[in-house]
Formats: structure tokens, sequence, C-alpha cells
């Protein structure tokens, strides 16, 4: 039975390269221009309460940090959670950051200032 199933794999993928044949890859040209990094962009930390300004970043609750993040406004006014990223302690984010707000068009690399210091700001959370 092994036997008729390799027989019939074979012959399917002679068939298959019949119609379509490899091409041969062809080796892709260096760029012209050397690799520049785009530039982070600063975002200021938000240290007063509600949601923060455009242009700000504020620190979700500890309790949720491990899913959330942060939570940024873009310089359109439209909040953002960084859910699926990664923030270092320098506060790099990593991948960029995007506004699916329709319109928007705010796609940056940025760093959360004062990242580090997130927990001293935080404002008590009412029981």
């Amino acid at each position: 039975m092994l036997r008729r199933i390799e027989i019939v794999l074979g012959w399917a993928k002679s068939l298959w390269r019949a119609f379509w044949p490899r091409r041969p890859s062809s080796p892709r040209p260096a760029p012209n221009q050397p690799y520049v990094p785009r530039p982070r962009i600063r975002v200021a930390h938000w240290r007063g309460t509600g949601s923060a300004p455009p242009g700000h970043w504020n620190a979700c609750h500890p309790s949720t940090e491990h899913i959330f993040k942060a939570e940024l406004t873009c310089p359109r006014g439209h909040r953002l959670t960084l859910k699926g990223h990664s923030i270092s302690e320098a506060g790099e984010v990593q991948p960029s950051v995007v506004c699916r707000h329709p319109g928007c068009d705010f796609h940056e690399f940025v760093v959360l200032d004062n990242w580090a210091q997130r927990r001293a700001v935080l404002p008590a959370m009412p029981h």
C-alpha cells in the first residue's frame, strides 16, 4: 500500500512540474543605497488623569500591563493600545506603532519617554 502511495505521489509531482516548471532563482541585485534605519520619534509621558493628549503616552494599570503595556494617543488624537508590542527598559517599542483609524497615516517607530519610571507616577486606583 505504501508503495502505491509513493507511485501516485511521484506521478502527481512529475505532472505538476510538467505544467509549472521551477524557475531558477535569479540573484537579487544589491541595493543602491545602504540601509538606514528610520529614526524613532520620542513620545512624552502623560502624568495627568484620564486619556493622554495627542502625542503622549499613558501607563496601563500594573494588573493589565502584561497584556496592554501602555496607551498612546497619535498626533491626530486617536487612542492606541500597545497590545502586540514589546517595550525595552529604555522605552523603545517594537514593532512600529500604526494607527488603525480610517484615514490616519500615523506609522512610526517610537520611544516612550520615562518608561522605566512609569510605576512611580501611576495614580492610585480607587478600591
